[in-house]
């Protein structure tokens, strides 16, 4: 795996931009559901990961979807490494609202 995206996820972990979000209102009387997402560095945009499986970022887009360069993005990897390590994540509970807010604000 490449060092400098291990630096950039492990940064990103230290700098508590990494989060678990438990979002109410998904579908109508159910438990909220969890997923992960990681702040940018100017912590104006929200990325999601599916881990090991999808990122929202560009970098996952080009970099690994279109030129297969790297199997993740450092954000992929950032959520890895604190499941693995069982790394405590800052977590926030919100609507389905207000993480769609959020996210379309980060476009």
């Amino acid at each position: 795996m490449n060092s400098r995206l291990i630096l950039q996820a492990r940064k990103a972990l230290s700098e508590g931009r990494v989060k678990k979000i438990k979002v109410e209102g998904l579908v109508a009387d159910s438990k909220p559901a969890e997923l992960f997402v990681v702040e940018s560095r100017d912590r104006k945009r929200l990325y999601v990961v599916v881990p090991g499986v999808y990122c929202s970022c560009e970098d996952f887009l080009f970099s690994v979807f279109y030129k297969e360069k790297s199997k993740a993005c450092y954000h992929m990897i950032a959520v890895e490494i604190a499941i693995k390590e069982g790394i405590s994540l800052k977590k926030e509970h919100m609507s389905f609202d207000e993480l769609y807010k959020k996210l379309l604000a980060s476009l």
